[in-house]
């Protein structure tokens, strides 16, 4: 996945597993929308939640949010760590991904929370594991999130955000 290319539309369920939208339904006009991919069983993502959640909260006039949950990075029956937050097996099916998902919507978090198939169709095609941010805008995707743990910043992803505010500040007040 590159700068200014489409971003890929890919169904996602609510964490009750009751309904199933596809990713850019959630963009709203006008709005970008930030996806961040990850799962309860990887340390980074749960220890950048917050600072994401910081995010969401500060730009949420301009911009919406949604965290894609995903296969597990580190499951309890697989490669693990010690001092994973959340201790979560391999998703066997649906409901288990939807299950470990709600885990992390226990949390309060500030963001709408979705989860990807067991098909992984999200996973593959913003190649997300073990986490990754993605804004989209206007269908496309605006930003290449690094891939974690290593490269992925969320300083990078708060200077994108602060570069999509000047210029849509800009573009309201030339309108």
């Amino acid at each position: 996945m590159r700068n200014g290319l489409e971003a890929q539309n890919v169904p996602l369920l609510t964490p009750d597993g009751k309904k199933c939208v596809r990713l850019l339904d959630l963009l709203q006009a006008e709005r970008a929308l930030v996806v961040y991919f990850g799962s309860c069983s990887c340390p980074v993502f749960m220890n950048k939640l917050k600072e994401f959640g910081v995010i969401a909260q500060d730009f949420s006039d301009i911009v919406d949010f949604v965290v894609v949950y995903i296969e597990e990075a580190h499951p309890i029956d697989g490669w693990s760590f010690k001092n994973n937050f959340i201790k979560v097996r391999k998703h066997r099916n649906q409901y288990e991904r939807c299950k470990a998902a709600q885990k992390l919507q226990e949390l309060n978090f500030p963001s709408q929370i979705m989860v990807d198939t067991m098909d992984d169709n999200a996973n593959v095609a913003y190649g997300a594991l073990p986490e990754r941010l993605y804004p989209i805008e206007e269908g496309k995707v605006a930003y290449v999130g690094g891939q974690g743990p290593m490269n992925s910043s969320m300083k990078e992803a708060r200077d994108w955000l602060e570069s999509y505010r000047e210029k849509n500040t800009f573009r309201r007040w030339t309108i």
